[in-house]
């Protein structure tokens, strides 16, 4: 198991760039004193784009400065996989739109060599890096909050193929419920065969989508995420599977109560946003009260109005830390 029982603070260490456009992110001396505050994870994201800039070209100085900053800090690292996956892949692995144009941010559910190319992307990144304070998890469009575009991307060649084989005669999902029933088995089947790989790092799965994503709209196939944690759950009734939410008390009822509906139905572990530093006390009461595991903390990041680590941060986190660790509510 990755996230150990008192694991209550994870760090999202993700550089951003701020108005001055400096980035912004975490290292040295500033993650030790978090890991001293008590935070003992932090989440860096893995941009596939990156790691292979060029055709079949792979430069893993990215992950392995990622990994070095949170072992300099004696963290553990969570590292989500590919965020932007390469730009140089063939043009018919995308997705693509209705007006021909490709989602470059995403490659397609249905294209075989496409799923095929990203899961020995993952073996490999698993196999270069493995060790008991790295963990990889699957990200997909939009740093995983969404499995895909709201805007329908559903055309490429292999998504068309594949809704001509299950007899789908309209692609709405609005209105026809035998295309909705066609993409929700789509994207289940197409994170149980990723999963499949993650899980034998830890025996542990991550899962980042977020359900006010699912009501914006039924293309980006986040309606479907019931679904596959509970074939999760069916068919690896032993593994750990964490459900971490950016938004869960942010857009208010019915969010909270729909998560904790899915804790207790697939028995997962739940961590949440903390707003900052500013909002960390009073989130971190939200979330225990509801049986959650703990909390999501960006202390310098430019949604939250900071560019440096201060000691009033490591104070709230601190207190934090020491309220979870409290006997429970």
């Amino acid at each position: 198991m990755f996230l150990e029982p008192d694991d209550y603070l994870i760090l999202m260490n993700i550089p951003m760039f701020c108005s001055i456009g400096k980035p912004i992110r975490l290292v040295g001396d500033d993650v030790k004193r978090l890991r001293d505050a008590g935070i003992k994870t932090m989440i860096e994201y893995a941009w596939g784009g990156v790691i292979e800039a060029r055709p079949a070209q792979r430069n893993y100085a990215m992950i392995e400065d990622y990994i070095a900053n949170a072992r300099q800090g004696d963290m553990k690292i969570i590292l989500p996989f590919p965020i932007l996956p390469s730009q140089h892949l063939p043009s018919d692995w995308y997705c693509q739109f209705s007006n021909g144009g490709r989602h470059m941010e995403r490659t397609s559910l249905w294209n075989p060599e496409a799923i095929a190319y990203e899961i020995e992307f993952l073996e490999d990144l698993i196999a270069r890096y493995s060790a008991p304070d790295v963990q990889f998890v699957y990200s997909g469009y939009l740093m995983d909050e969404s499995v895909l575009h709201n805007v329908p991307c559903i055309f490429d060649p292999a998504a068309k193929r594949s809704r001509a084989e299950a007899g789908v005669g309209s692609w709405d999902v609005l209105t026809n419920e035998q295309a909705r029933d066609w993409l929700a088995r789509s994207v289940v089947e197409h994170y149980v065969g990723v999963q499949d790989v993650l899980r034998r790092q830890h025996g542990e799965i991550w899962d980042f989508h977020q359900w006010c994503i699912a009501q914006q709209s039924p293309f980006n196939g986040n309606f479907a995420q019931e679904l596959w944690l509970h074939r999760w759950r069916d068919l690896w009734p032993d593994v750990s599977i964490v459900l971490l939410q950016y938004t869960c008390f942010a857009h208010g009822e019915p969010y909270p109560t729909f998560v904790n509906d899915l804790m207790e139905a697939v028995d997962l572990r739940v961590i949440v946003e903390a707003d900052y530093c500013k909002g960390v006390t009073e989130k971190s009461r939200a979330a225990k009260a509801r049986g959650y595991h703990g909390n999501i903390i960006g202390p310098v990041h430019p949604w939250g109005g900071e560019t440096e680590l201060t000691p009033w941060m490591v104070d709230v986190i601190e207190e934090a830390v020491d309220f979870w660790r409290a006997e429970r509510c």
